[in-house]
């Protein structure tokens, strides 16, 4: 894959976290803090521009940014958008927490998935559906028991996101699934977020899901998608719906 496609992966991740959090410069980068959520997932820092490398004192005012708003100093970001960033990172403290498969889709490398019999999916338009996606993700991506979104956390996730779309798998009935289209930017977006409840994994309900998401994307006139693998299994299954390798994005944290 080409520099101008990790340019234009970079520039859209950038404009949707201006769009929802709350950004904050700092040297050649920018902090961005979720005020409705502290968790170390939803607050991270990301370079504007290809970065060969922070000074010290510019590593030590992102982690006196973050420690100013109550956050553990994060960043997420291409690793070949900048490449020596990462050994300044870990001079300066920072461990390497994850590094997700960067996967592309276009018109023409997509394959959609086959149905399952009883999966519905459908584009989140009410409060109850969003509720369903918050405790869906949130069971998903952190503890399987955790407690029920309400109402008003699902409104004010639907507020926050306001550019993003949001949709829901329901097997039989019952919700199992959701995933998004984050805000698109010079008709490229990312696709995240896609969750499956414990009790419904393993039979194909996230491959249909993302197939679901990317075919709405490409019929409403976007010409490209990128996707973040969690890990190997995972990267597999966007593979076999025409999704390719493209880079990866390391995430880098700071204990303080």
């Amino acid at each position: 894959m080409t520099t101008n496609l990790l340019t234009r992966i970079h520039t859209q991740l950038r404009a949707a976290l201006i769009a929802q959090l709350d950004a904050h410069p700092v040297a050649d980068f920018t902090c961005f803090f979720n005020p409705d959520d502290d968790s170390i997932w939803s607050n991270s820092a990301i370079p504007n521009s290809v970065n060969t490398g922070p000074d010290p004192a510019t590593v030590q005012q992102l982690i006196d940014t973050f420690m100013a708003h109550n956050r553990t100093p994060r960043l997420e970001y291409i690793a070949e958008f900048a490449p020596n960033l990462a050994v300044a990172l870990e001079l300066n403290g920072f461990v390497r927490d994850e590094v997700a498969p960067l996967m592309s889709s276009t018109r023409k490398t997509f394959i959609p998935a086959v149905a399952i019999p009883g999966l519905h999916i459908s584009q989140v338009n009410d409060t109850a559906a969003m509720q369903s996606v918050v405790t869906i993700q949130r069971r998903s991506f952190g503890k399987p028991d955790a407690i029920a979104a309400t109402a008003e956390e699902a409104e004010a996730t639907a507020k926050r996101f306001h550019a993003n779309l949001f949709f829901l798998a329901e097997l039989n009935g019952q919700p199992a699934g959701a995933g998004s289209i984050q805000l698109p930017h010079n008709k490229i977006a990312e696709v995240a977020g896609i969750a499956t409840l414990t009790e419904f994994r393993r039979r194909g309900i996230a491959s249909v899901l993302t197939s679901a998401i990317a075919q709405h994307a490409f019929d409403t006139g976007l010409d490209a998608l990128f996707i973040m693998a969690a890990d190997q299994n995972v990267r597999r299954i966007y593979a076999r719906l025409g999704f390719e390798d493209c880079g990866n994005v390391f995430v880098y944290s700071k204990t303080i």
